[in-house]
């Protein structure tokens, strides 16, 4: 069994065209912590995360992103700003930028030949869903989900 054998073919994407308001929208809607950006012929740009949108929000998580686990136990962190309006102004000046921009490249991708393991340990690893490319044309064949891995092996 192999990544093509537990693919959802047909996800959700977000095109490099998109704005950051309309990847919000997305997430929101599908309920995802990701999403995979194609650009108009398909190919895989990169992967647009909840943890980008938040790095985006609070610039502060990626000055001290190589401290998250041990940051993620402080309930106080004061040189970040918690003020909703401020937030809010934020998000409403990135929401026209492209999702291009901010797709993220650097995820891990599978093969539609890449074992079973492979995209289990994948997905354990990332906790969310990886995006499935083919090797020669770059092209989004589909993405794995510890949905679609439980679904399949529990028959």
């Amino acid at each position: 069994m192999n990544c093509a054998d537990i693919m959802d073919q047909q996800p959700v994407t977000l095109q490099t065209e998109d704005t950051v308001g309309t990847a919000i929208d997305m997430l929101l809607k599908h309920r995802l912590l990701a999403l995979p950006v194609v650009d108009g012929h398909g190919v895989y740009q990169g992967m647009f995360a909840k943890s980008r949108l938040f790095g985006l929000l609070f610039p502060v998580l990626g000055s001290v992103e190589e401290l998250l686990p041990q940051m993620a136990m402080l309930t106080d962190i004061g040189a970040a700003p918690d003020k909703l309006p401020e937030i809010r102004e934020r998000l409403r000046s990135l929401s026209d930028a492209l999702v291009g921009t901010y797709a993220d490249k650097t995820v891990p991708t599978l093969r539609p030949d890449s074992p079973l393991l492979a995209a289990v340990m994948l997905v354990y690893r990332v906790r969310n869903f990886v995006a499935v490319v083919d090797p020669d044309t770059h092209k989004l064949l589909g993405v794995v989900s510890t949905w679609d891995a439980l679904a399949k092996l529990r028959g």
